[in-house]
Parts: structure tokens; C-alpha cells; sequence
């Protein structure tokens, strides 16, 4: 990851993720994306109370990670990205427009595994708890 792109972002999965796959030079690549709800509290010197305050960020992954996202990660999640951030452009109503995301490079589920009850989570044939020394 370059350093000089860098986006962390802890937020909940706001949607369903949406997964598109298409055939490149490569072979089959997967791209999933969803949106992220980054929620702050800010002091409000008026009011004298603290106000929720919540950004949307797009979010998007391909390939491997994009796969393990689809495998383990669930509206609601809480989750930590990193990646870096990317900007597209389109056309609405005639008018060009500009939209930011993160392109997902690494991803930690922050609270909670996955409860997807069709893709269950196990620890892999070999490990055992006592694995490790220490």
C-alpha cells in the first residue's frame, strides 16, 4: 500500500454488499462494494449536548479480498478498512458529478464473527487450541 494514499476507516456496514464478477486478461476477477457508516459525537455549544454525526463512504474490494468480504462480513458489522481512497466521476442529469470511496486493501471485523448461517466459520481440520507456546 503506498504510503502516500493511505485511508483508514472504522465504520458499520450500511448495506448489503453487492458483488459483480467479470473476465479480464487475468481471468475472473470479483468486485465487491457496499457502503460504511462512519458515526462521531460532536460537542454542540449551543444545545450543550453531544450530536451524532454519521458519514456514508463508499467501499470497494476486488479479487481476494473482495471474496473474503463476500465470505465473512454482513450488514451491521463493525469493521476497520484500510486502502486507499479513489475517486470516480459520472454523468447525472447531464451534469458531471464526483464520487469518493476506499478501495479496500485489508479489512478486521471488529466486533463479533460471521453469524451468516448459510456460510458457517470454523476452525481450520489441523489447529488445535494448544497450538502456541506461550
Amino acid at each position: 500500500m503506498s504510503a502516500d494514499n493511505t485511508l483508514v476507516l472504522l465504520g458499520n456496514v450500511g448495506s448489503e454488499e453487492t458483488i459483480r464478477s467479470f473476465q479480464n486478461d487475468e481471468g475472473k476477477t470479483t468486485v465487491v462494494s457496499f457502503s460504511l457508516a462512519v458515526t462521531e459525537y460532536r460537542y454542540n455549544s449551543e444545545t450543550k449536548q453531544n450530536e451524532k454525526m454519521t458519514d456514508w463512504h463508499n467501499a470497494k474490494a476486488y479479487g481476494y479480498v473482495a471474496g473474503r468480504i463476500e465470505q465473512f462480513v454482513q450488514k451491521g458489522q463493525r469493521l476497520l478498512l484500510t486502502g486507499r481512497l479513489y475517486k470516480e466521476t459520472y454523468k447525472k442529469d447531464g451534469e458531471d458529478r464526483q464520487a469518493y470511496g476506499i478501495e479496500i486493501e485489508d479489512f478486521t471485523l471488529v466486533s463479533g464473527g460471521s453469524d451468516r448461517k448459510d456460510k458457517p466459520v470454523s476452525p481450520p481440520a489441523d489447529y488445535e487450541e494448544n497450538e502456541f507456546p506461550f
